[in-house]
C-alpha cells in the first residue's frame, strides 16, 4: 500500500494593451476599447493511494485519487469561480506469459482540464488575420478509459500494442465562429464523445549502432453536443497517424536520427482536414563523460508541414492553412548534474528527440 500527497497551483495577472499604428503620424494609439486585464489563479490538492497485491500469477494494481481543484477566472466585474472535489479510481491487472510475453487489463478514470487561455473570454488577436476567444463556462472534460495491452520483449524486437476504448463526458473542442465579419477561434464542451482504436510499437536493433523503431495508431471517434451558439454537433472520423525513426550510434558519444511523422486526413466537428506529413534530423553529441549533449535537429526539414482545413456549417464555408515555417534549425545544450535521469514515459509517439510540434 502506497500513499502520497500533491499540490500543484498557477498564478497570473494580465494587462493587454491594444494599440493601432498612425500612419500618418508614424505613431501607436491606445486602443481603449480593445485593452484589458485579467487575474487567473487554479490550485489543485491531491491525495492517492496505490494498492499492490498478487492472485496466482496475475498482478493486481487498484489505486483511487481525490482531487480537490480551485479555480478562478476574474475579468472586470465577472468573478468566475469553481471549486470542486473529484474521484479518479483505476484498476490495473496483468500477467506474465510464456516467452517474455505479457498481457493487461485496466480501467482509468481521467480528466482534461481547460487552459488558461481556452477560459479567457475576450477576443485577441492570435495574428491578423486569427481572432480567438475562450470560453469562461468551459467545464473539464472527463474520460473513463478501458484498456487491453500486449507486449512482447527480447533482445534484439520489442512489440506493444494496446486496445482501447474511451467514453468522454464534456469533451474540449476547438470550435470556428463567424460573427459576420472575421473567424474566432473560441472552445466548446460536447456532452458525449467515444474514442475506440488501437495503438502499436515495434523497435528492432539488429545490431548494437542501428536501431529502428516505428510507432502508429489508428482510432474511430464519434461526438455529439450543442454549442453555445445552438449550433448541433454530430459527427464522426475515422483517422490515424504514424511516426518512424531510425538511429545510428557512431562509437559511444555520436547519435544521428532520422524522424518521418504522418498524420492521415480526418473529420473535424465542423469541416474536414487533410493528411500531411514532416521530417526531422537530429544529431547529438554527448560529452564530459556524457554529463554534456549538444543538439541540432533541423525540424520540418523539406517544408511539408502543411495543415489544410475545411469548415461547412451550412451557413458558410471556409478554407485555410496551418504553415509549420521549415526548414526550422535548432541548437540545445543539456547538462546533466549527479546522476540525473530522466523518466521513461509511455507513448508510442515520444522520444528522447522531442518533436516540438505543437498539435
Amino acid at each position: 500500500m502506497e500513499s502520497g500527497v500533491q499540490y500543484s497551483g498557477d498564478y497570473s495577472d494580465n494587462e493587454l494593451d491594444y494599440s493601432i499604428l498612425n500612419i500618418e503620424g508614424g505613431s501607436w494609439i491606445l486602443d481603449e476599447n480593445q485593452s484589458n486585464g485579467y487575474s487567473y489563479s487554479a490550485s489543485n490538492f491531491a491525495i492517492s493511494s496505490v494498492f499492490n497485491t498478487k492472485i496466482k500469477d496475475i498482478d493486481i494494481q487498484a489505486g483511487l485519487r481525490e482531487e480537490y481543484n480551485i479555480r478562478d477566472l476574474i475579468y472586470e466585474e465577472d468573478d468566475n469561480a469553481s471549486l470542486k472535489l473529484q474521484i479518479f479510481p483505476s484498476v490495473h491487472l496483468s500477467k506474465n506469459i510464456k516467452n517474455n510475453q505479457n498481457i493487461g487489463l485496466s480501467y482509468g478514470r481521467r480528466v482534461n482540464r481547460p487552459t488558461e487561455w481556452q477560459l479567457y473570454p475576450v477576443v485577441w488577436a492570435g495574428d491578423r488575420f486569427n481572432f480567438i476567444k475562450g470560453n469562461a463556462a468551459l467545464k473539464d472534460e472527463f474520460v473513463n478509459a478501458f484498456e487491453f495491452n500486449y507486449g512482447l520483449f527480447s533482445e534484439k524486437l520489442r512489440f506493444s500494442s494496446q486496445l482501447f476504448h474511451m467514453i468522454i463526458k464534456d469533451k474540449i473542442s476547438s470550435y470556428i465562429q463567424y460573427d459576420g465579419h472575421d473567424f474566432i477561434d473560441t472552445w466548446e464542451n460536447l456532452s458525449h464523445s467515444t474514442n475506440s482504436g488501437m495503438e502499436m510499437m515495434i523497435n528492432y536493433m539488429p545490431a548494437a549502432y542501428i536501431d529502428f523503431t516505428l510507432s502508429a495508431s489508428g482510432y474511430y471517434e464519434t461526438w455529439s453536443g450543442i454549442t453555445r451558439d445552438h449550433s448541433v454537433m454530430e459527427g464522426n472520423t475515422f483517422s490515424a497517424m504514424g511516426n518512424f525513426r531510425t538511429t545510428l550510434k557512431y562509437k559511444k558519444n555520436t547519435q544521428l536520427q532520422f524522424m518521418a511523422i504522418y498524420y492521415a486526413p480526418r473529420n473535424t466537428i465542423q469541416g474536414y482536414m487533410k493528411s500531411f506529413y514532416y521530417f526531422d534530423f537530429i544529431l547529438k553529441q554527448y560529452l564530459l563523460k556524457r554529463n554534456l549533449s549538444v543538439t541540432l535537429r533541423t525540424h520540418n526539414t523539406f517544408d511539408t508541414g502543411i495543415m489544410h482545413y475545411t469548415i461547412n456549417n451550412g451557413a458558410y464555408k471556409t478554407v485555410g492553412k496551418y504553415i509549420y515555417e521549415g526548414p526550422t534549425f535548432i541548437l540545445s545544450l543539456t547538462y546533466k548534474f549527479n546522476n540525473f535521469k530522466s523518466s521513461k514515459v509511455r507513448d508510442g509517439f515520444r522520444s528522447d528527440f522531442n518533436t516540438g510540434m505543437d498539435h
